[in-house]
């Protein structure tokens, strides 16, 4: 079985889509223009920043689409340093307050709810 977001249909579409995207875009920002100029001192409405949103998110969704076409879907290998390490499936403060210990369990809670932030000491 191939892979459907490897295909060159695939690409060409995604690239066409861009594209449509950007157009959309455009068609925002010459409205949000227009608008603009109609009323020089008038403060935005919300019609005008809905306008300059969807615009943005148009143009910047359109722009990846444009250059990268079916590279979107190529998957990368993350560094070590960035891996995130296996989580045990009951957080920490539950496992405390399962063992009825209520030492553990005080601590928990305390280092949870802690608001000061860690103090970092340089050994010689």
């Amino acid at each position: 079985m191939r892979d459907w977001y490897h295909d060159r249909r695939t690409d060409i579409g995604l690239r066409l889509g861009g594209a449509a995207l950007c157009g959309l875009a455009w068609l925002a920002f010459r409205e949000l223009a227009a608008l603009h100029l109609s009323r020089i001192h008038a403060d935005p409405g919300a019609g005008a920043l809905l306008l300059a949103a969807a615009g943005f998110l148009c143009a910047s969704l359109g722009a990846v689409l444009i250059t990268q076409g079916r590279h979107i879907f190529d998957s990368v290998e993350v560094s070590e340093r960035w891996r995130t390490a296996r989580m045990s499936p009951v957080p920490p403060t539950a496992e405390a307050a399962s063992m009825n210990s209520p030492t553990l369990a005080a601590s928990a809670v305390t280092a949870r709810t802690s608001l000061r932030p860690p103090v970092f000491r340089r050994h010689p």
